[in-house]
């Protein structure tokens, strides 16, 4: 029994027939599939749609299995050494404003130590803000509403994105934001980029988590529930084939409980830079870019 899949290497994506479920007969499939672009070079990664390498037979089958049948290729050119693939660019944003909260300053200003990352750009990306301001019986989070007005206010009138906040000013009710919530606003508007009357052309996808987390890999929504930003990325993906091939940022900007900080190991080939008290991780593979934030806040007794 085979399985259909796709790769993406470059701008260009590729059918596959996947019949050994093995690491080398993808790769050799790749090869196969890519020999009149890619002939002389070589392949050096194959990762899944979450930028996570596929190095094992047991991941590679897993995936089918789950039916996660994105893949992306990275070809080193012939005559290039692999550690010059990838160029190196600097991050600059503006200053952030008086409304910032510490976290979002660390974001937004100038990184005091350059990232190195692939050279992408993006022109006219979708841009998804998603919070919870108001919860059940956590602290009220101030910082929260003040992140997604001034993230807006970047994305939106200093870049010209389209953007879309789950939060809204003029509607205090939308403080809250229920694990239901946030899977209507995904699906609503990963779903509206297959409606083929949707005119709208995006280059890249920014999408921003800012509300409580557990310094790992779950953020928890205004009725205490709990969600993989992982299975957030996921439902991105995997529902649409529209953003393959194209740069996507995932920013979780997560304020946690100050007893309940602990080291994760979760988070693969992360890097990590300190701001005063709070820690910005990111990691990044093929197009996937991500950026993990967080500030501790005090427990406090209901």
């Amino acid at each position: 029994m085979s399985s259909k899949a796709i790769v993406t290497i470059g701008s260009k994506k590729y059918r596959l027939n996947l019949t050994n479920l093995t690491v080398t007969g993808l790769k050799e499939q790749i090869i196969e599939v890519s020999k009149s672009e890619q002939r002389g070079n070589t392949l050096i990664k194959v990762t899944d749609a979450d930028g996570f390498d596929i190095a094992t037979n047991q991941h590679l089958r897993r995936l089918v299995k789950d039916g996660r049948l994105l893949f992306f290729a990275e070809f080193q050119p012939k005559s290039t050494k692999k550690k010059d693939v990838k160029e190196k660019k600097e991050i600059t944003a503006p200053l952030a404003s008086p409304l910032a909260s510490p976290l979002t300053s660390s974001l937004l200003s100038p990184s005091p130590s350059p990232l190195s990352l692939s050279s992408n750009e993006m022109k006219n990306p979708l841009v998804l803000l998603a919070g919870a301001i108001k919860y059940k019986k956590m602290a009220y989070l101030q910082n929260v509403k003040n992140d997604l007005i001034l993230l807006q206010k970047l994305f939106k009138e200093k870049f010209g994105y389209q953007v879309f906040n789950t939060f809204n000013l003029q509607n205090i009710s939308t403080e809250s934001l229920t694990l239901n919530d946030l899977n209507k606003f995904i699906l609503k508007y990963v779903l509206n980029l297959n409606d083929n009357t949707n005119n709208k052309s995006y280059d890249g996808l920014i999408f921003v988590w800012c509300g409580y987390g557990n310094n790992e890999d779950i953020i928890i929504t205004s009725d205490e529930k709990k969600k993989s930003f992982q299975d957030i990325q996921e439902d991105i993906i995997t529902k649409t084939d529209y953003f393959i091939g194209k740069p996507k940022i995932f920013i979780k900007i997560e304020f946690i409980y100050q007893q309940n900080i602990s080291s994760s190991n979760r988070i693969k080939n992360t890097k990590e830079i300190k701001y005063d008290d709070n820690k910005i991780r990111y990691n990044q593979d093929v197009d996937i870019f991500n950026i993990y934030a967080n500030i501790s806040k005090k427990p406090i007794v209901i």
